[in-house]
């Protein structure tokens, strides 16, 4: 097993600038107490692993069940293998595989587990529902059907009643699309609702889809401005219609990108997202809907990370790390740092939404967290790690922490 301390940031940081949105004065919150820390499976894998973190790849239920799903491997003839694995106590895991890729996670109130992934087919793709009951029953079916290589990044919530599905569409009929799907939990194998959020010429990528307090459905996803420059756009369903808002546009300039949303105290939805800058700079913002006033408040920049050898005028460099593949969860963000490759390049780091010194946590070459609180003040984390830069050896591990 690998080391399972957490991060000495120290020797870490060398060669980067933080620059963090606490306020003068603020000093570096009390570090996590790390209670389990466990690989699950084999530690060598193929592909994407966690992949993208637009949508929970973890949950537990109520009982304290983890569940967990990853892409485990991805061969060229298109054999891709998902790994669901689930543990009472987190160190030990129940391991099943079934093809398919793009998958993401959510339990119920009944502590069903729900899984849903594209399965790729000649003819075409399929988005995939798997449903787990607490007795440990399977029950599948087909929620869509489309054009070959048209499905991409479902995202997952499931509230008292249905279950919200969005993800990103490239078919050939509808051109780049985020498409929305309601299903009723209670009639698993009834004919799902499908709807259009938005489509953009220029493409829409990595949604991402929460419910707030009063259970009101919000989708965020990257909305292409041209071919460098990305915004953040969000949609909130009221009424049976979406409203949209351009979250981004007061972040300041650059190319805003990754955006996660995550459930906030008090039935607020939080959104988190990066920005990319001259100079090679990135920044991390946050950004709250407020109940209230039935709107995004203005974004916050929590950190910002440039090279220190960056010179003014130097634009963004593709073989430089970059900041990447936030998630948030209640007052606490977990991030990494990547080459465009995918491949983290140190360990993940966190801060607290109000503003606090990023610290960092866990992790070799670590990328692509997801994060749970459950219960409160219990974080449970996976991410994919490397014990070096090569890409086609890593792992998946399995963390609890208490903050």
């Amino acid at each position: 097993m690998k080391k399972s301390s957490l991060a000495k940031g120290g020797a870490l940081l060398l060669g980067v600038a933080w620059f963090f949105g606490g306020g003068e004065g603020s000093v570096p919150p009390a570090a996590p107490h790390l209670e389990i820390s466990a690989i699950l499976g084999p530690e060598l894998t193929e592909g994407e692993a966690t992949s993208w973190n637009n949508s929970r790849k973890l949950a537990v239920d109520s009982r304290g069940q983890i569940h967990a799903i990853y892409q485990y491997s991805r061969s060229p003839r298109g054999q891709d293998l998902l790994r669901y694995a689930r543990s009472e106590d987190g160190r030990t895991w129940q391991i099943e595989e079934w093809p398919g890729r793009y998958a993401t996670l959510a339990v119920d109130d009944d502590d069903r587990a729900y899984i849903v992934y594209v399965e790729r087919q000649p003819q075409g793709d399929r988005l995939m529902l798997r449903r787990l009951s607490p007795q440990g029953e399977w029950h599948t079916r087909i929620l869509f059907e489309d054009s070959p290589r048209s499905i991409f990044y479902p995202a997952l919530a499931v509230g008292p009643e249905k279950i919200h599905l969005a993800w990103e569409s490239h078919s050939p009929t509808t051109g780049h699309t985020i498409q929305y799907l309601t299903l009723p939990l209670e009639a698993f194998f009834s004919p799902p609702t499908i709807e259009q959020i938005a489509s953009n010429p220029k493409g829409v990528y990595f949604p991402s889809i929460a419910l707030d307090g009063s259970g009101r459905v919000h989708v965020a996803w990257e909305a292409a401005r041209n071919t460098s420059e990305h915004r953040i756009d969000a949609a909130l369903r009221d009424d049976s219609r979406f409203f949209f808002e351009d979250v981004s546009a007061l972040a300041g300039s650059g190319s805003a990108r990754y955006p996660a949303l995550g459930p906030g105290p008090d039935g607020e939805v939080k959104l988190v997202f990066v920005v990319y800058e001259e100079k090679r700079a990135s920044s991390l913002y946050t950004a709250s809907f407020e109940l209230g006033a039935d709107r995004w408040g203005r974004p916050q920049q929590l950190a910002r990370y440039q090279p220190k050898d960056s010179r003014p005028g130097d634009l963004p460099d593709t073989s430089q790390k970059l900041l990447s593949f936030p998630v948030v969860e209640g007052e606490l963000l977990v991030w990494g740092h990547v080459v465009p490759q995918g491949c983290g390049t140190g360990p993940l780091f966190w801060s607290r939404s109000g503003g606090s010194v990023p610290q960092a946590l866990l992790g070799e070459f670590a990328s692509y967290p997801h994060l749970m609180e459950r219960p409160r003040g219990v974080f449970h984390l996976l991410w994919t790690d490397r014990d070096t830069q090569e890409l086609r050896a890593f792992y998946v591990r399995y963390a609890r922490l208490h903050f």
